[in-house]
């Protein structure tokens, strides 16, 4: 599946500047939603209704995706993205709502939001397989209007080895644990960085020698803003890995990560795509040491499944999920370990070290589905659903599909 330039000219998104930040985005044409402003919002569903009606006098069908997250939607009480939604649905544009959070225990207008979803939206896309009995009982949602789609991932990590990762970032030579992504206090990484002195603790003075903590990412804006660009959670990160004994080094620049004398090292910088992918091929083992039981949703945890890194995390939904078989039993292809538990975090390490292989092997088995060549493929056919009669859809040609 690919797209060409023609094919991207006919993709238009409507991205949410976060209470004023600023964002790139790489496609042309595109409206940006401001955040606090709920006619930003209906202007969006208009233009979109617009095309859609455009589109539909030349015989080509349109369908809006909207990517839900609770905190987006202006000041939370709005309700911008059914506002949206309703617009939608009211003037015949077919679309469907990605879900990101699926509580088990909302509040009153948190369960409103999706049930209206559920009234609104020809389809809920969940990405946590759990998620589907949660959004029946919890939120009373059609069971005919849920379909479960994986986290997506790229398969570009079939053009690089691990051993041609390391040799890129300078770390040749060293068997690597990494947390990667943006840096915020719900990571837990302080759990990862104490757990991770325990199990340095136990094992063989060679391979302690070898063994390193990476911790890639930059701290979260809104972390940032909401101290005055100041970043006490990486300051106190970084104190805790000295404590440790662990000769931590920080940098922010893109370099060679060789430092043979640091056990820790924290790289502060956003990650490009083709970094966190290196990274995280060069990782023997992610750890993912999170704090929130009721995250729905990781990419770190999809990519490193995808990318054959051994997973180490805490038991957040979607980590149970990806980590048990279809009767929710634990499979073997990650290690779950409980909450602020830095002893459960170094007993895990151990046991990723010492079944690396067997481990690396199931977890593949998991991504190969996930890769955006088949991720896409079920987007597609969720597109044809819900725009096309089944009679139409005998017929029917995307032309972005080769």
């Amino acid at each position: 599946m690919t797209l060409n330039e023609e094919d991207i000219r006919h993709i238009k998104i409507h991205p949410i500047d976060n209470n004023d930040l600023t964002y790139r985005y790489p496609v042309r044409d595109k409206h940006i939603i401001k955040q606090m402003d709920s006619s930003s919002w209906i202007d969006a569903a208009e233009m979109i209704i617009e095309r859609h009606h455009k589109n539909e006098a030349k015989g080509i069908r349109t369908v809006a995706i909207l990517e839900h997250e609770y905190g987006l939607d202006g000041n939370g009480r709005d309700n911008n993205y059914n506002e949206v939604a309703r617009r939608l649905k009211n003037a015949g544009v077919p679309n469907i709502v990605v879900l990101h959070t699926i509580l088990k225990n909302p509040n009153d207008y948190q369960r409103d939001v999706i049930q209206q979803f559920g009234e609104h939206c020809d389809r809920l896309t969940i990405i946590t397989p759990s998620s589907k009995e949660i959004l029946k009982q919890v939120y009373s949602i059609d069971d005919k209007k849920i379909i479960h789609i994986p986290h997506g991932i790229p398969e570009t990590h079939k053009k690089m080895s691990r051993t041609d990762a390391k040799e890129k970032w300078g770390l040749a030579g060293r068997y690597i644990i990494s947390t990667i992504g943006l840096i915020s206090k719900n990571k837990g990484i302080e759990y990862g960085i104490r757990g991770f002195s325990r199990f340095l603790d136990v094992i063989r003075p060679d391979f302690r020698d070898r063994m390193v903590y990476l911790i890639a990412g930059q701290t979260h804006p809104e972390e940032l803003a909401k101290f005055g660009g100041r970043d006490p959670y990486r300051e106190k990160l970084f104190e805790i890995a000295k404590e440790e004994d662990l000769n931590p080094v920080s940098i922010e620049v893109t370099k060679k990560l060789d430092f043979p004398g640091n056990k820790v090292i924290f790289f502060n910088k956003y990650l490009t795509d083709d970094e966190y992918i290196e990274l995280v091929k060069a990782s023997e083992s992610t750890l993912l040491p999170y704090q929130n039981p009721e995250q729905n949703s990781s990419g770190t945890l999809a990519y490193s499944i995808g990318l054959g890194s051994a997973v180490v995390s805490t038991k957040f939904r979607y980590a149970e999920d990806m980590f048990s078989d279809n009767h929710g039993r634990p499979d073997g292809s990650g290690v779950l370990v409980d909450f602020t538990d830095e002893g459960k975090i170094a007993d895990g390490l151990r046991e990723v070290f010492a079944n690396l292989t067997e481990i690396e092997a199931k977890a593949y088995q998991k991504g190969v589905i996930m890769g955006w060549s088949v991720v896409g493929k079920q987007y597609i056919n969720l597109l044809y659903q819900v725009s096309m009669t089944p009679s139409e859809i005998e017929s029917a040609k995307i032309h972005f599909l080769s």
